[in-house]
């Protein structure tokens, strides 16, 4: 929906469960044209992470960090704080992996690290 690969549903569509997540996380984003506000900066820079919200709490996990290399990092972002905060980190590092929310807890799937494929599921915090 919403064309040109918006984030906003179109006259008549359900936003994605990840936009719905996301909006969960209101005052700090909301939905809707020029409505999203910048976000505090992660504390790792990091692309093709895996990022999910449970109990109203955005987690992202691993991805790809200087250099290229895998992470095993995660972080939580504290919506009225403004900070994201370090939590334990993944045993493997993992890249281009899924992170879903189950039973109240962050289960990570697949991804890429350090040249192979990490084994399996990861149960998050």
């Amino acid at each position: 929906g919403g064309g040109g690969g918006g984030f906003d549903a179109g006259p008549g569509e359900a936003p994605s469960p990840a936009v719905a997540a996301a909006a969960s996380l209101s005052p700090l984003l909301a939905l809707g044209p020029s409505a999203w506000r910048s976000a505090p900066s992660m504390t790792e820079l990091r692309s093709a992470l895996a990022a999910a919200v449970v109990a109203g709490r955005l987690y992202v996990c691993g991805g790809l960090g200087s250099g290229k290399r895998a992470l095993c990092s995660v972080e939580r972002l504290d919506v009225q704080a403004g900070l994201w905060d370090p939590l334990p980190p993944m045993a493997v590092p993992r890249s281009g992996a899924a992170a879903v929310p189950a039973a109240g807890r962050l289960c990570i799937f697949g991804g890429y690290g350090g040249g192979h494929t990490p084994p399996g599921a990861e149960p998050g915090p």
